[in-house]
């Protein structure tokens, strides 16, 4: 029923694969989304003690993530806060999102890069003079950031904060149901793997990459993504999808 009066409305059907918890944005009225979250954010363990440590010796942290600000331990948040307002530490984000994110729990965002992927991220941190650099990440995130500034030089910390975790039932689900949709939109990728891990074709809808990173992995699988977000945010997703309707949207 849906997609019938999809077809005659000029629409398109999308099958948004998102965290659990995760946003779908405002998106056209001329889209029909259905979000499905078929992986989910597991907190990591951290040695608070030690990682202090390391913020007091660096001069920058960098956020690839609004979660890495979402699921950071209260106490290292405090001290990250802190370091911040006494001007000891600055702080790099790879995006608006998180960019609001980290704004929002009291931080001075010193460098968000133009293009939002952290090699950009990575090279705007290092144009700086950076000599010490403290990463908040996934523990399945891009080697990008830490490779482009170990190149130049700067010390990189990492500090893996959460975990991407599947849902195996609902990636079934979502695989089963894929073929019903106009566009299938991949934002990172472990949900890349995780869908292909069930999905085998006939890839019926179009294949859409929330950026370059996860059209890389799309692609490494064995896949490649029609359409690649220009800006790479869910905002830029819907963007890209009206272009590709081409005035039917």
């Amino acid at each position: 029923m849906e997609a019938s009066v999809a077809q005659s409305a000029s629409e398109g059907l999308v099958l948004l694969l998102r965290p659990v918890g995760a946003t779908v944005g405002q998106y056209p009225h001329c889209l029909i989304v259905v979000h499905m979250p078929i992986v989910y954010f597991k907190p990591l363990s951290v040695n608070l003690e030690e990682v202090v440590k390391v913020l007091r010796g660096c001069d920058w942290v960098a956020f690839t993530s609004p979660t890495s600000l979402r699921l950071m331990p209260k106490d290292l948040l405090r001290e990250i806060v802190a370091l911040n307002r006494e001007g000891r530490i600055r702080v790099a984000c790879v995006g608006p999102a998180t960019c609001s994110e980290a704004e929002r729990r009291g931080l001075a965002v010193g460098v968000m890069p133009q293009r939002y992927t952290t090699k950009s991220l990575a090279e705007e941190i290092a144009a700086t003079g950076a000599s010490c650099v403290v990463a908040f990440r996934s523990s399945k995130a891009s080697p990008d950031l830490e490779k482009v500034l170990r190149e130049r030089g700067i010390k990189v910390h990492t500090v893996p904060l959460y975990d991407l975790v599947p849902l195996e039932r609902l990636a079934k689900a979502a695989a089963a149901s894929a073929d019903y949709f106009d566009y299938v939109v991949f934002t990172s990728p472990t949900i890349a793997e995780t869908f292909l891990k069930y999905y085998r074709g006939p890839f019926t809808f179009k294949v859409v990459a929330i950026g370059p990173v996860t059209a890389a992995a799309l692609r490494k699988l064995g896949v490649r993504a029609h359409i690649v977000a220009s800006e790479h945010t869910i905002e830029g997703v819907w963007k890209a999808l009206i272009d590709d309707m081409k005035g039917r949207c």
